[in-house]
């Protein structure tokens, strides 16, 4: 059963899908390279993995709300563009980007819209995809970038370029180990802010 979704609902989406972060694997002047590891070869690892699963778990910290709220599920990214999001607890609840649609399901509700309905969200979820398949250009289309660290513990911070994006998203920092990425954060505008650990299955 599908429903439409409410302006409040919507806001809520957005910020769903924000905190959605997976593993496979984000200002780049320039290639910086660090410690003879480059954002170049950070790319050129992940494009090798064309999918990937994991385990999640997720603080998120809400404006309105007082203390941390933790979910913890699997993700799921299948190339070209299928990102899953499964959370298991404390709540079921599946999000599903797949080309510009997000599908949000929960238990027999399901909710349906195109991303550019979701200012931010758009930026976010391309840069996800283009994390995970490895296509720096892409990623540089829509975020500065910036790498710092060492191969083995290596930190990637981007900021949106779309004026529309940055009203809404503060900036993105992934950090991981060679090919593996072991924390996503999301920072916004609001003050929201969503730190998803990412672990093997």
């Amino acid at each position: 059963m599908s429903r439409p979704i409410s302006p409040r609902g919507a806001v809520r989406t957005r910020r769903r899908l924000l905190g959605l972060g997976l593993a496979g694997p984000w200002l780049a002047r320039a290639a910086i390279a660090v410690d003879d590891w480059s954002i170049a070869d950070l790319f050129a690892a992940l494009a090798r993995q064309p999918a990937s699963r994991a385990r999640f778990i997720e603080f998120r910290r809400i404006s309105e709300l007082e203390g941390l709220l933790e979910s913890s599920g699997e993700l799921e990214f299948e190339a070209p563009d299928r990102l899953v999001k499964r959370t298991l607890r404390p709540l079921p609840e599946e999000l599903l980007l797949e080309g510009d649609q997000l599908t949000v399901r929960q238990g027999r509700f399901e909710q349906r819209l195109p991303m550019s309905d979701l200012p931010g969200v758009g930026e976010l979820a391309a840069g996800l995809r283009a994390m995970l398949l490895g296509d720096l250009a892409a990623l540089q289309a829509h975020f500065e970038l910036a790498l710092t660290g060492k191969r083995g513990n290596w930190q990637l911070q981007a900021l949106p370029r779309d004026p529309d994006a940055a009203a809404v998203l503060a900036r993105l920092v992934i950090a991981g180990q060679q090919a593996r990425i072991d924390e996503v954060r999301v920072e916004l505008v609001n003050g929201d802010l969503s730190t998803m650990r990412i672990l093997p299955l």
